[in-house]
């Protein structure tokens, strides 16, 4: 079958079982690990090819389980220096006394246990990529540090002084709004300028509901699971979609690899999900209107018809949305033509 013809089977529900068979295709494999059909992440994607082609530094925003890391070393993949290290550190995780040895490396003797000379890790990402994570939990005075080896390029050990020059690219990610911590004295604003000179924000699952279905042929298609498809229950297909994800795509792996080991035969059901996810909307949880996330583009809805071989009720599953809702989708783009084309339901 063609790509066209083997997503709208898809996506259309076994009128006797009420099962939707769910099949990976490469088409959705937007980058190496990155995984979507949305407008909202092939226009970040837009971005992370762009990145891939200077090499100033990057800012990823998000919410927590969006996938700020795999973004990051997709630009580093991308772009140049993807034959040198990449080497990410988690900010939150290096605590005051253990910065400056971490970042910039100690000599032999330099402070009680330093029992050998140790490299720091803007050294051992030289001609590379150093990934700071969870940028924003760095403190004032550890923002301090960081700026002068971004601003010189040259680091020096602890218990030296012989400054070492470094070439590293740094690329930072937070889940933080640092606009708000920038007024309130909490984050310095030429370090935010220094990190910043291009900025890539990946919008939460509950936003694009459309990536959701290939996200979860991914993971249990196409991680070399020994099967070509997976049936979902529609009723369990549509509670994944509508769920509002506060993990995001983070969360969505976890209960999916829940649901793996609970039917190792490739069918999923509702019985099999969480009882959160049918939990009403309260406090940013469960259920979540997909419709009220970015107007989706013309391209987008002519893009889901023609993946859906003109089936409307197809293509709605394949947004998430209800086919009351496509259809007042179409009108508000004009193609309102479209509505009374083949195959309606």
């Amino acid at each position: 079958l063609s790509a066209r013809r083997r997503t709208a089977a898809a996506v259309e529900p076994d009128r006797r079982t009420g099962m939707v068979e769910i099949r990976f295709s490469d088409e959705y494999l937007i980058a190496d690990r990155l995984v979507a059909a949305s407008d909202a992440m092939l226009g970040v994607l837009r971005q992370i090819r762009f990145a891939a082609s200077f090499e100033r530094p990057v800012l990823v925003t998000g919410e927590t389980g969006t996938g700020k890391e795999l973004v990051a070393r997709t630009i580093h993949e991308s772009g140049d220096r993807r034959d040198r290290p990449f080497v990410a550190v988690n900010c939150a995780a290096i605590p005051d006394h253990l910065f400056e040895s971490e970042f910039f490396g100690h000599r032999k003797g330099s402070f009680t246990g330093a029992f050998t000379d140790r490299t720091g890790i803007f050294e051992e990402a030289a001609g590379g990529t150093l990934f700071l994570d969870e940028v924003g939990e760095l403190s004032t005075l550890q923002q301090v540090k960081l700026l002068r080896i971004l601003q010189e390029g040259r680091v020096r050990r602890l218990g030296e002084n012989v400054e070492r020059p470094v070439d590293v690219r740094i690329i930072s990610a937070t889940n933080r709004e640092l606009e708000r911590k920038i007024e309130a004295s909490t984050f310095r604003e030429d370090f935010y300028y220094r990190i910043n000179a291009e900025h890539i924000h990946l919008p939460p699952l509950r936003t694009r509901p459309e990536d959701v279905m290939p996200l979860v042929s991914y993971f249990l298609c196409g991680r070399k699971e020994g099967r070509e498809t997976v049936r979902v229950e529609s009723g369990a297909l549509r509670r994944l979609q509508r769920y509002s994800w506060p993990g995001n795509v983070r969360e969505l792996f976890t209960v999916l690899d829940r649901v793996r080991h609970l039917g190792p035969g490739g069918v999923v059901t509702m019985e099999m999900l969480p009882a959160r996810l049918g939990e009403g909307a309260a406090g940013g949880r469960g259920e979540a209107v997909p419709s009220a996330g970015a107007v989706r583009t013309t391209d987008s809805l002519r893009k889901a018809l023609s993946m859906c071989n003109g089936n409307k009720t197809a293509a709605a599953r394949w947004l998430g949305i209800s086919r009351g809702t496509l259809y007042k989708e179409l009108r508000r783009a004009g193609l309102s033509n479209l509505i009374s084309g083949p195959r309606t339901a």
